[in-house]
């Protein structure tokens, strides 16, 4: 068997099989560049990061915040000490309510402080008070507060659980009365458990609030009946029958006009309810 020759190459080289080219090899300054670049990037990794300045600007909202937080609270302690507590009370224009009964019932008995205090619930508290229709608290520094009352006034006195009360304009029950005291009555026949002048017997309330002094001095009872309709009991005695408490100032002027101009007996009953056409109807007339 012959040997296969080996067919030179044009170079006249024999290429050997498997054979690779080497890796070109890198130049001194890529090396050094190289170097200099990890060298740079293991400085930077080991020195600590430089700090930012704050700013002009934040540096002046920081303070005012910190003056301001500093201020309220100064202020808030301040207001705390006992010189700004309730030292003085003065009482206006309440006759049935005495200074430590208002103290008691709003509590500036205790001496609060102002700072906090609430006009619009010491108020409130004072509708306690039968009497009193409202009522303003004002609140002057350092350490006083002035409560002033507008109270209502009695229009009658009416029989309620068997004793004396007074009835209120507003139509409520004021407490106890002598029953010497000179006001109409008021006569009720619905009145039982329950305080009768804040439903039915509103129109009663009413018509004896504004009773016109020309004749409010002979009016002795005035009384309703089942359906709310009111009639005045006079002195003479006679009766008027008002009705309800509509058109007042027409029905006023006819009762007037009667009581001048007429002559009533004892007994005699005068319906004023339309005032243009008032009829009187007597005992023997039936």
């Amino acid at each position: 068997m012959s040997r296969r020759r080996e067919e030179p190459t044009p170079s006249g080289r024999t290429t050997a099989r498997g054979r690779h080219e080497s890796p070109v090899t890198a130049s001194r300054g890529e090396r050094e560049s190289r170097t200099s670049t990890r060298r740079s990037r293991t400085t930077s990794e080991n020195q600590p990061p430089k700090r930012r300045r704050p700013s002009k600007s934040f540096l002046i909202v920081l303070t005012v915040l910190v003056v301001g937080t500093t201020v309220i609270l100064g202020g808030r302690w301040l207001l705390r000490q006992p010189y700004f507590r309730v030292q003085t009370v003065h009482l206006v224009g309440a006759t049935h309510e005495t200074l430590r009964d208002v103290e008691r019932v709003t509590g500036l008995d205790r001496h609060p402080e102002l700072y906090g205090l609430s006009s619009a619930s010491l108020e409130q508290s004072l509708h306690v008070f039968p009497w009193v229709t409202s009522a303003q608290v004002t609140v002057r520094w350092p350490h006083t507060v002035t409560v002033t009352v507008h109270e209502t006034h009695a229009v009658a006195v009416t029989s309620f659980h068997k004793a004396w009360a007074y009835v209120g304009a507003n139509g409520g029950n004021l407490g106890p009365a002598p029953a010497t005291a000179d006001v109409p009555t008021l006569v009720d026949p619905a009145a039982g458990a329950a305080w009768p002048y804040g439903g039915q017997g509103a129109a009663a309330v009413t018509i004896a609030a504004t009773l016109p002094p020309a004749f409010a001095a002979q009016v002795r009872t005035i009384n309703v009946d089942h359906r709310g309709a009111v009639s005045l009991g006079m002195t003479t005695p006679v009766l008027f029958v008002v009705g309800d408490d509509s058109n007042l100032t027409a029905k006023f002027t006819a009762i007037a006009s009667v009581l001048k101009s007429s002559t009533l007996t004892p007994g005699d009953v005068v319906n004023v309810t339309v005032p243009d056409e008032l009829t009187v109807t007597s005992p023997s007339s039936g």
